[in-house]
């Protein structure tokens, strides 16, 4: 009789204790509404993924020289440490907005300058208005 209430008390135990886990799991990111960490590195890390294989594919298609995509790939990178640094401050949306508009601008001035057509290669310039340009509709 005490074996049975030991096992069925360490059941309840065992199954409270992975219900709570998966619940801290989803409050860690339903929590704040943001994503932890490591789920933001670990989408960084899809993204450079992708577009190395994107900057790769259009070396081999000859859209890009390997020079192209060696300077393209660092000025990227560049862009992203800035885009981190702005998400990262205490600055305004609004401001960030701009701030940003400025950094994509840079980039297409960049490319510009290095013979590089981004719509080729950057699946988000092939829209209007580039990433979120849905949210800015009207307010150009």
């Amino acid at each position: 009789m005490k074996s049975k209430l030991i096992l069925s008390s360490l059941a309840v135990a065992v199954v409270a204790g992975a219900a709570l886990v998966s619940t801290s799991a989803v409050s860690a990111y339903h929590g704040s509404g943001q994503p932890t960490e490591g789920q933001r590195a670990a989408k960084t890390e899809e993204r450079k993924l992708r577009m190395e294989e994107r900057l790769s594919e259009a070396v081999a298609d000859g859209k890009l020289t390997a020079d192209q995509k060696t300077a393209l790939d660092a000025k990227l990178a560049d862009l992203n440490n800035k885009r981190t640094e702005l998400r990262d401050s205490d600055m305004e949306r609004d401001e960030v907005r701009a701030a940003m508009g400025e950094v994509r601008d840079e980039l297409n001035s960049w490319a510009e300058q290095n013979s590089i057509d981004l719509q080729d290669i950057l699946p988000q310039h092939q829209r209007q208005g580039g990433p979120g340009a849905h949210n800015r509709m009207g307010q150009e």
